[in-house]
């Protein structure tokens, strides 16, 4: 080494050389305080990784979303069908508590229709299978003509109730 580069390199070091009486120099080295910055760099193959696994985990996300979604319409609808029996069962319910009131109120003039129509039917027993087959026509044609005037008593009752 020359003595140029010793005065270079003693500028470099943080302690100073000594010297001896042998004209011989000591030189003690120590780290100096450089530091040196590592980057964090990806590589563009890392940066693609770490991309396709955010794309992954958003994919995950989004079925799994979609499968709380597709279990809460489920379990929607099956609320609802069971809301839909019990409405249609407490209708009928209703309907029929209607229909015996409805009977009910009749009361006596039912139980006149009930008698005369198994006293006409018993009576026909009587007569010959011609002769019942007539009257059975005639008298088939009587109750629809009776339907046919209850039919429209019961169209005028409800307009007239609007």
């Amino acid at each position: 080494m020359s003595n140029k580069d010793n005065n270079n390199y003693k500028d470099n070091t943080t302690e100073s050389t000594t010297t001896t009486d042998t004209n011989e120099e000591t030189i003690v080295i120590s780290p100096s305080s450089t530091e040196y910055k590592i980057h964090d760099q990806k590589s563009s193959i890392e940066q693609e990784e770490e991309d396709e696994s955010i794309s992954a985990k958003a994919k995950e996300a989004g079925q799994s979303f979609k499968d709380f979604l597709v279990t809460l319409g489920n379990k929607a609808m099956t609320i609802t069908e069971g809301k839909t029996i019990e409405t249609r069962n407490e209708s009928l319910n209703i309907s029929a508590k209607r229909d015996s009131q409805a009977i009910q109120t009749l009361g006596a003039n039912v139980e006149k229709a009930i008698t005369v129509f198994e006293d006409t039917i018993t009576d026909l027993r009587k007569e010959s299978y011609d002769e019942q087959a007539q009257i059975l026509i005639g008298y088939k044609k009587l109750i629809q003509e009776q339907i046919n005037v209850i039919n429209a008593r019961l169209s005028m009752v409800k307009k007239l109730n609007k």
